[in-house]
């Protein structure tokens, strides 16, 4: 049990390191091509902090595991909300943007009920998947249609700024190599830590007698969710 937690932690460790690593160097390579913070803010610092999910999943998934991995979307969604959120606003006050309620929030409940309604039957099809991804393209060419259009304040761009900063995101001092260097590193550590995740999560469950879908649901959910954890509470500090 002492390896298995030893195991769990590396894991935990490596999956952390590995996503800040990869979006810090994928950040700073997208601003030195131009791109602006609020678009990156948007695209690789929001999608790239759910890199632990996607690599641990997609792994539990292919070693023949799916309840560690749906156990760890669906756990990983709810720490988001509930756990990490809640957080950030004891720490201070956290602003609600209104467009976010009339836009995105209704977005985010419709991608939960379309998770609901494609695995209703206990099966995630190839359709279903196509389904799902479908969405996720649609939703990402909206958000970025909103940020080319302007529709954001310069204060939030300027805001996405100040956090890109604090992140240490900025390219300056920093070579395009050196920046796709650490993407690939960062990579390197997301795949080793959602083995030794996973592993360690699969023989923890089996020695407790407990199911692998609770272990998804909780342990490696908080995990995953690290990454959100650390951006949401230095973004709430800043």
């Amino acid at each position: 049990m002492m390896i298995d937690a030893a195991t769990f932690i590396a894991g935990l460790v490596a999956l952390y390191f590995g996503a800040e690593w990869m979006v810090r160097g994928a950040a700073r390579l997208a601003r030195t091509l131009g791109i602006s913070a609020m678009v990156v803010g948007l695209t690789i610092v929001a999608f790239g902090t759910s890199a632990p999910e996607l690599v641990v999943t997609s792994l539990a998934v292919v070693r023949d595991q799916p309840d560690v991995g749906v156990g760890n979307v669906v756990g990983s969604n709810i720490v988001n909300i509930a756990v990490i959120l809640g957080l950030s606003a004891v720490v201070s006050t956290v602003r609600v943007q209104p467009g976010l309620i009339t836009r995105e929030m209704p977005i985010m409940i419709a991608s939960a009920v379309a998770l609901l309604i494609v695995g209703f039957d206990g099966l995630i099809t190839r359709l279903d998947a196509g389904i799902l991804l479908a969405g996720f393209v649609t939703f990402l060419l909206y958000m970025l249609r909103i940020a080319r259009q302007g529709e954001p304040t310069p204060a939030l761009e300027t805001e996405f700024e100040a956090f890109e900063e604090n992140r240490g995101m900025t390219p300056a001092r920093y070579t395009r190599a050196h920046n796709v260097l650490l993407i690939l590193v960062g990579l390197a550590g997301l795949v080793v830590g959602a083995e030794l995740l996973v592993r360690a999560a699969v023989s923890v469950a089996r020695s407790a007698g407990v199911s692998e879908l609770v272990i998804g649901l909780t342990v490696v959910s908080i995990g995953t969710s690290l990454p959100e954890l650390a951006t949401s509470i230095i973004a709430a500090i800043r």
